[in-house]
């Protein structure tokens, strides 16, 4: 599996009442899962194909399908479309949709990057974009030890 498909949808479990999270082709073909261990990959499969079917009765209304949610019994389904390609999240009952949504924005535009150049997964800077110059050695991040909040809840560093 791609690293950078990995690193999407690792993105998305950092979002609390995020079970688990998956990506496939509008083809069918599906390309990364971060679901737990007792999730069968059939099942996956056949979620993405339902999934599939409400994108293409959309599609054939005219409608445009960039995002949905599902609810179920138990759980919630949170479907992005981006490319030719789905992200979906599985849901727990508590979940802050602002910052599921936030951080789905953020995983789409990745994986659109990583699908328009699935060698590399990053995209070819712009001529008149300088790159940025790497850091010198011993230099920290700029968030290194900084506390980051949303809305006043504390997020995991």
């Amino acid at each position: 599996m791609n690293h950078s498909l990995i690193s999407i949808l690792a993105s998305l479990r950092d979002i609390e009442g995020v079970l688990g999270s998956f990506i496939w082709l509008s083809d069918g073909q599906l390309l990364a899962t971060d679901m737990p261990e007792d999730c069968q990959p059939k099942t996956i499969e056949a979620v993405a194909a339902r999934v599939q079917r409400l994108y293409e009765a959309f599609s054939s209304v005219g409608h445009g399908f960039e995002s949905t949610t599902v609810a179920f019994a138990q759980y919630r389904l949170h479907v992005c479309a981006v490319d030719q390609a789905f992200v979906a999240a599985v849901l727990g009952s508590h979940v802050n949709m602002s910052a599921l949504k936030m951080a789905a924005t953020l995983a789409l535009r990745e994986l659109a990057v990583v699908l328009s150049h699935p060698r590399t997964g990053r995209a070819v800077l712009p001529a008149t974009q300088p790159a940025r110059a790497p850091r010198e050695s011993g230099e920290q991040p700029l968030s290194a030890g900084v506390s980051r909040s949303y809305r006043g809840q504390r997020l995991p560093s």
